[in-house]
């Protein structure tokens, strides 16, 4: 699990009642499964999010604990293809790639609303941005597969009664001007910090630096 919550604030994932339902097993697990909405029905969890063209960046609902904890889930982010986590919001949310995952978009699930929010620092820091002045229910978020663009479409209904609304969202004007060569870092994704290959081969990616504020 993370040292620190999304706030910065230590994760203090220990407690005298977790201790005692699973007292031989560590306090301190983070929890993700991609059956999080088949084990809790009612729970509209987003499957784990990893794609071919945002390379090493994973993001996952999941809890941090003795054991999964439907009633306290947040979302997590890797972004070196799962080897150290951290916690980048608090509560479900749904959340989509765009740019090669060079911006993440994140909304609140089961809020009446008219934001998102976006990233486009792998996580670091997020944005608000006001979509509509009429508040919608939100059902769910998407991008054009291949994660290439920054339009992200989200659908949901009118709160009063049904009737379906979709939202395009374009975040193109957030990222600027196109990256030039001083903007990417080479990366090779590993199980050991020590030695940059993975299963006896050595695989090299470029990728955009997190705090490169530039178009892939």
């Amino acid at each position: 699990a993370p040292d620190m919550d999304a706030f910065g604030r230590p994760l203090n994932c220990t407690s005298r009642h977790m201790m005692h339902r699973y007292p031989y097993r560590s306090q301190c697990n983070l929890h993700l499964t991609q059956k999080f909405h088949s084990l809790y029905p009612l729970a509209r969890n987003v499957p784990i999010l990893s794609k071919k063209s945002a390379v090493g960046i994973v993001m996952a609902t999941g809890s941090v604990g003795a054991a999964i904890d439907k009633d306290n889930v947040d979302v997590y982010l890797s972004t070196d293809g799962g080897m150290y986590w951290a916690q980048v919001l608090r509560g479900p949310h749904f959340y989509a790639f765009g740019d090669h995952g060079g911006i993440i978009v994140a909304i609140r699930q089961g809020n009446i609303t008219n934001e998102i929010i976006y990233s486009h620092d792998e996580g670091e820091t997020w944005e608000k941005y006001v979509f509509s002045q009429e508040r919608i229910i939100v059902y769910g978020l998407l991008t054009e597969p291949g994660e290439k663009t920054t339009v992200f479409s989200l659908f949901g209904s009118r709160p009063d009664r049904h009737s379906w609304i979709v939202v395009q969202v374009n975040l193109s004007s957030v990222l600027g001007s196109p990256c030039g060569a001083d903007d990417y870092k080479q990366w090779s994704p590993t199980d050991n910090p020590r030695v940059d290959c993975l299963l006896g081969s050595k695989m090299v990616f470029e990728r955009r630096i997190a705090h490169s504020l530039c178009f892939n």
